[in-house]
């Protein structure tokens, strides 16, 4: 964003699209408190308000008909989300209504945010950093309590003061070595050669741990794909009702009665595991049996996590098996046996 943008008021309506009971408007930068005021009319003017404070009164056009009764929340900078000036109108829950608010402000020296723009702002503003920055858009999409939490520590700078430390801790490092390097003629040791090779190995230790948590916080941040997969009439579908506890697919004895992929969602102990009951793989005559096939082969490439279901009584699959190793990693398949009650050996 260069300087003549940051200069910009800008504005977009803050809640999801639809009907509901309130729609909040955000507007940050220089204008943005005297854009709301010039369309704002209550028993006293926006400009000369404090900081967090709160305006009952109405939004009106430019011919003082009365738009909506709203809110009207001032926040100065640089004490706002975004380190400028900032106004959220708080109105009823009509998208027309916000709508027109928004074309009311437009009309006086405000443009529309572009995605994401507020919180670019409030990065480019010193408001939050990088990580911060990105962990925002984790707490909007959050779907479990652990992702939420997850997001939730990350938004609160729990890796950037991480990440600082160690960064203070390589820089203390450097300079040690720097001295060292200095004065080597001077026969001056500034540290021993084992207490910096110990701080040198202690940094690289904590590295590491920062960088093994990466796959546990995309699994936390982004869930899991699970692949249901097998030879026709295995018990995908049962195991994916039984993991639901909702009859969600169709059960038959009768090979092949999923002929398309089925996705489902579900949280497992605060972590989001998306589910998918896949057409049985085998070879086929039938054209459209061919196409969930070609789905199922696709889901199994994209997984996460395979769970190769069997059935007890059938011979094991191993051409099937050595298929799935060459779609996806051997690693993520999970061998699962099924249908053992009906065993009568």
């Amino acid at each position: 964003m260069d300087k003549l943008q940051t200069e910009d008021t800008i504005a977009a309506i803050a809640t999801p699209a639809g009907v509901g009971a309130i729609s909040i408007i955000r507007v940050s930068g220089p204008l943005a408190i005297h854009a709301a005021n010039k369309i704002f009319s209550g028993k006293s003017t926006l400009i000369d308000s404090k900081t967090h404070t709160i305006h009952y009164g109405n939004i009106v056009d430019s011919k003082k008909n009365i738009i909506d009764n709203v809110l009207v929340s001032i926040f100065i900078s640089p004490n706002s989300y975004t380190g400028e000036d900032s106004v959220e109108i708080s109105t009823h829950g009509s998208s027309f209504i916000a709508q027109k608010i928004i074309k009311l402000l437009l009309e006086n020296n405000v443009r529309p945010a572009e995605p994401g723009e507020f919180t670019k702002r409030a990065f480019l503003n010193g408001k939050i950093d990088l990580a911060q920055a990105e962990a925002v858009a984790d707490v909007i999409n959050s779907r479990t309590e652990t992702s939420l939490k997850g997001a939730r520590n990350q938004l609160d700078g729990l890796l950037s003061k991480k990440v600082q430390s160690l960064r203070e801790m390589l820089i203390n490092v450097s300079s040690l070595v720097e001295l060292e390097l200095d004065f080597a003629e001077e026969d001056v040791e500034f540290i021993q050669y084992d207490e910096l090779q110990k701080r040198i190995n202690s940094i690289i230790k904590e590295i590491d741990q920062l960088l093994k948590s990466y796959s546990f916080g995309k699994v936390v941040r982004d869930g899991v794909n699970v692949a249901l997969v097998g030879l026709p009439n295995v018990g995908k579908s049962s195991l994916l009702n039984y993991i639901l506890k909702e009859a969600r697919a169709i059960v038959s004895k009768i090979p092949g009665t999923t002929r398309d992929v089925i996705r489902e969602e579900v949280s497992i102990d605060g972590i989001l595991f998306r589910l998918y009951d896949t057409a049985g793989i085998r070879i086929s005559e039938d054209e459209i049996e061919k196409i969930s096939v070609i789905r199922s082969r696709e889901v199994v490439k994209n997984s996460d996590l395979i769970l190769f279901i069997n059935d007890v009584e059938q011979n094991y699959p191993d051409d099937l098996f050595e298929e799935l190793k060459t779609l996806n990693k051997q690693d993520n398949i999970i061998n699962v046996l099924n249908k053992i009650d009906l065993n009568k050996e």
